[in-house]
């Protein structure tokens, strides 16, 4: 039979800098996270935002703090605007995927509905 458990997400939003985070782009991703949840049918049980922190390293305090609720939670989904706000270089990319997948974890790129990361791990794998 199959599962009738409601599928459970989470969001995570980035900026590089506070200036950006002060005009409003976390507010701005964290909103095209809670409509993709709500498109898909998915409950968005907590939001992460880092704002001022670099996409070239996963020493994110939000993201140690997603990574840990995904491991001790039963998470479906991330969801997050796009690729570049998990990270903007390929192997943190990669790792991240790896970290999340060994927790049955998917993601879902908000602003990109044709790609989940699947599809842009392997666009960057080709070029």
């Amino acid at each position: 039979m199959p599962s009738t458990r409601t599928k459970r997400s989470v969001a995570y939003a980035r900026t590089a800098s506070r200036q950006q985070a002060d005009r409003g782009a976390i507010e701005r991703q964290l909103r095209a996270c809670r409509r993709a949840a709500s498109e898909r049918g998915l409950t968005l049980a907590q939001e992460f935002a880092d704002d001022g922190a670099s996409g070239l390293t996963l020493e994110r305090a939000a993201l140690r703090e997603l990574l840990a609720y995904v491991a001790a939670n039963p998470v479906d989904y991330v969801i997050c605007s796009d690729a570049a706000r998990l990270a903007r270089d390929y192997q943190l990319f990669r790792s991240l995927m790896r970290q999340l997948r060994t927790c049955q974890a998917r993601v879902i790129f908000a602003d990109d509905v044709s790609r989940d990361a699947t599809t842009v791990a392997q666009s960057r794998e080709r070029s």
